[in-house]
């Protein structure tokens, strides 16, 4: 740990070490219902299969604990202290659903142990109660998962040690040991990701609206991918090209999308004749008919909950930081590159983040020219906008932009407008934006301050004061005020993980 931060104090360890104290007991208070009727005993299963993976994240935690500078001890306390809450109560209310009968003598005049009984007349009550518990560790998993994987960015052999000495049965483990090696500058494992590029020449293709990416469906197959390109043009020749295209194809194929909100890579094609890459993306299990957040809110269809905006946001704040974990900036960040799935979970859906053709690695060579399009550049940081740009791309131009999409979501309202799929885009009648081309004049800070207003009002009225809070963090992350992100200087640390712990605690808040 670098020298100037102070050692965990006692009480700091001891809150690390609660929460497995109380998933012991909460596992061994289910263990009375492995016996119970089928619908229990795979409720059961679930919290104990919930539990295995939280138990081994907690076990390497403790481990490498010392490793993690403050911030990032501080922000593991504050979601561990949750979990501890959230456990103590689950494990004290599944007891109450037990009743325990008295020991008996047998024919071989032996003791019969007590025997713990379900209380069958309370089954309603504790399948719901069961159902309730799964649905907290699960969300909790959520939330715990980004600041967790972010220790594969923490530089040192102690992380590898442990990792090595952790059972790598685990999925999430095995993850966690493929993101680390990946993050390396010579990765261990040779992963083959090119595909031949006669799969695409018989495959079913079909457009998804306001967007590049499109379904593929190969001939003999039932299953649909995705097709999203990829550009490498700041690389000035093909070998280099390839090369980085390889490297983000490796790391996007061990994505859980889950858990990332990232789609996992089945690989990419090389077109010859324009020397153009294509990823190849997987449709998450269960999920369908994909269309684009653009799509979504130009349909201004309100039939859903604010808790389903709670949670696409909560899925595309993910997406962002999980990007960062992996080594990367996105650089176009907008509605057009952001696809929801229809699911059982929600009406809106869940999000993943697209529209990769900008993506470089954090350390990658960035160009400072831009171009003219309004519409992309009305997601850009100031910094960034333009033909020619300013600054070059930092992790807080990517939160800029996602500032910009989460006001969307809070409004439910498209500041692009197209009035049909072959339009060009205008902007929303209702806001001040412009299509002129942004300059040093100041109209860039002048369409970011309509921006800032509309988070101030109307936005806390309809999402809340703390979700508003949330996007003027994100839209104000690079001013010299932000208490958050506001000076660059404090987030020069080694492993580029500082300026991702900031971002986890502020955008875990996100809730009803």
């Amino acid at each position: 740990m670098p020298g100037g931060l102070s050692v965990i104090s006692a009480v700091d360890l001891a809150i690390s070490l609660i929460p497995k104290r109380y998933g012991k007991c909460l596992i061994d208070t289910c263990s009375a219902f492995k016996n119970a009727d089928n619908e229990i005993s795979e409720r059961i299963l679930r919290i104990e299969s919930c539990w295995k993976r939280t138990s081994l994240q907690l076990d390497f935690l403790g481990r490498v604990w010392e490793d993690l500078d403050v911030d990032h001890q501080d922000i593991q306390n504050e979601i561990l202290t949750v979990l501890h809450s959230k456990l103590a109560a689950a494990g004290s209310k599944i007891n109450s659903f037990l009743k325990e009968r008295s020991a008996t003598w047998n024919t071989d005049s032996e003791i019969t142990p007590p025997k713990v009984v379900i209380k069958r007349f309370k089954y309603a009550s504790l399948k719901e109660y069961l159902d309730k518990t799964i649905a907290d560790m699960e969300s909790w998993q959520k939330q715990f998962d980004p600041s967790w994987f972010l220790i594969m960015r923490i530089a040192g052999q102690h992380v590898d040690k442990e990792l090595d000495c952790t059972s790598q049965e685990s999925r999430t483990i095995t993850t966690a040991s493929s993101i680390r090696d990946l993050l390396k500058e010579n990765p261990q494992q040779a992963i083959s990701v090119f595909l031949p590029e006669d799969g695409l020449k018989s495959a079913k293709t079909v457009e998804i609206p306001f967007t590049s990416a499109k379904i593929l469906q190969r001939a003999g197959s039932n299953k649909w991918l995705i097709l999203d390109s990829v550009s490498c043009d700041f690389l000035p020749d093909l070998h280099q090209r390839r090369k980085a295209v390889r490297d983000l194809a490796r790391k996007l194929t061990r994505t859980d999308p889950s858990t990332f909100s990232l789609l996992n890579c089945a690989g990419v094609v090389t077109e010859k004749t324009s020397n153009e890459f294509k990823l190849v993306f997987k449709t998450p299990d269960n999920m369908s008919d994909p269309q684009t957040l653009r799509a979504s809110l130009m349909s201004r269809d309100i039939n859903h909950s604010l808790s389903n905006r709670f949670r696409l946001a909560r899925q595309l704040a993910r997406a962002v930081c999980s990007l960062h974990t992996f080594g990367l900036v996105h650089k176009s960040i907008r509605p057009e590159n952001i696809i929801l799935f229809r699911d059982q979970e929600s009406k809106l859906g869940s999000a993943f983040l697209l529209g990769l053709e900008k993506v470089r690695p954090e350390e990658g060579r960035t160009r400072l020219t831009g171009d003219a399009d309004w519409e992309k550049n009305l997601y850009r940081h100031p910094q960034r906008q333009g033909l020619k740009l300013q600054d070059p791309y930092v992790m807080q131009h990517d939160i800029y932009s996602l500032g910009v999409c989460l006001l969307e979501i809070g409004l439910w309202d498209s500041f692009v407008q197209y009035t049909d799929l072959t339009s060009d885009p205008v902007p929303h009648q209702g806001y001040q934006f412009s299509t002129k081309v942004p300059d040093r004049s100041g109209f860039s800070e002048f369409v970011k301050g309509q921006l800032l207003a509309s988070a101030r009002d109307p936005l806390p009225r309809q999402m809340g004061s703390k979700y508003a809070e949330i996007v003027e963090t994100c839209l104000t992350c690079l001013d010299e005020g932000n208490e958050h992100f506001g000076n660059e200087s404090d987030f020069q640390d080694e492993d580029g993980v500082l300026v991702a712990v900031r971002y986890i605690e502020k955008l875990s808040n996100i809730s009803v």
